[in-house]
């Protein structure tokens, strides 16, 4: 927990940093951080660049992690926590700090910018033992959502066919998976996999699904079109039980979905506010995933919506209502 507690902070400190800095995340070429990197701190700069967004350094140090010290003079700092691409290309400076491998994480955008030669291609070429997980949301979400070569268009709309998971394959990268990430049972069991399998060398996951920011700007326009021409259209929502919720807001420290809120408890001898799913749902079900995969609660529940029903399923509606009051009422 400890661990996750420190990856948590970092990540909302480098959102914190991002909104600061018109959406962009630490990096060159700003004269500032090429300054800290060049006088000692080389790659682990991001440590001093967030410490006006970091209550203090002990975060950057994992609880079970070995010595890795950092920086110059009297700055030293222990890290076990990186941010940037290097960090993998480096597996085998990190991994003899830790008793299991190393996992790298890489976005599909840092990908094809550089991690295929500098990442993947020098892990295959040095024989690391570790894992790297690419997340594949096909935009390069970190600089604003611009168009990559997972995407399938480039920015003049032409179709464009590359491949991540064939690019690996060219390289000789013979454990490799593909996970569907909002499926968070089956990633966990994948992980744990990388993680055992007596396999050597570079392990790869791709966790591909499209980024949902991007997917309701494409899919919500074509939603709205067929309500006005009155066509079937069924959207699944999500919800959570307020009479079994507890309270306890685990479902929300484990998740992090801006639709997973809090709502004043309706029983009146219950004062904890119970977890509420709002409006702004886009159906993802992670927050349900991840209740399930951490078996915290039964309470989240699925829903499917239908607009523009047709007459057997308004009849097998109005059938329903009926058998519930009828139960009701007894």
């Amino acid at each position: 927990m400890s661990c996750l507690s420190n990856a948590k902070q970092i990540a909302t400190a480098l959102i914190m940093y991002a909104q600061d800095y018109d959406e962009n995340l630490p990096g060159w070429p700003d004269p500032q951080q090429n300054r800290i990197f060049n006088s000692g701190w080389g790659w682990s700069m991001i440590v001093p660049v967030m410490d006006s967004y970091l209550k203090n350094r002990k975060v950057w140090t994992c609880p079970s992690g070995n010595s890795n010290i950092q920086g110059p003079g009297n700055d030293r700092t222990n890290v076990n926590y990186g941010y940037n691409e290097y960090i993998y290309n480096t597996a085998h400076a990190v991994a003899p700090n830790f008793d299991k491998r190393v996992i790298s994480i890489l976005g599909d955008g840092g990908f094809w910018h550089s991690g295929l030669t500098t990442g993947v291609a020098n892990a295959v070429f040095n024989k690391q033992d570790s894992v790297l997980v690419i997340l594949e949301n096909f935009y390069t979400s970190a600089t604003g959502q611009q168009h990559n070569p997972s995407t399938g268009k480039n920015p003049q709309g032409e179709r464009v066919r590359m491949s991540i998971a064939e690019t690996i394959r060219s390289l000789g990268v013979p454990w490799m998976r593909v996970v569907n990430p909002y499926r968070v049972g089956e990633t966990l069991k994948t992980v744990k996999e990388a993680m055992t399998t007596a396999a050597g060398g570079l392990k790869v996951i791709i966790a591909r699904a499209e980024c949902q920011l991007e997917r309701q700007r494409r899919v919500k326009p074509q939603i709205s079109a067929r309500l006005k021409a009155g066509g079937r259209v069924v959207t699944p929502r999500f919800g959570v039980d307020p009479d079994v919720c507890t309270g306890d807001k685990s479902c929300m420290r484990f998740n992090g979905c801006p639709s997973l809120t809090l709502k004043d408890n309706p029983d009146p001898l219950r004062e904890d506010p119970v977890a509420h799913v709002d409006q702004t749902c886009v159906g993802c079900g992670l927050c349900g995933e991840v209740a399930h995969a951490a078996v915290l609660c039964p309470s989240f529940f699925e829903t499917r919506v239908v607009h523009n029903p047709g007459q057997w399923e308004r009849a097998l509606d109005a059938a329903r209502r009926w058998v519930i009051g009828r139960l009701q009422a007894a």
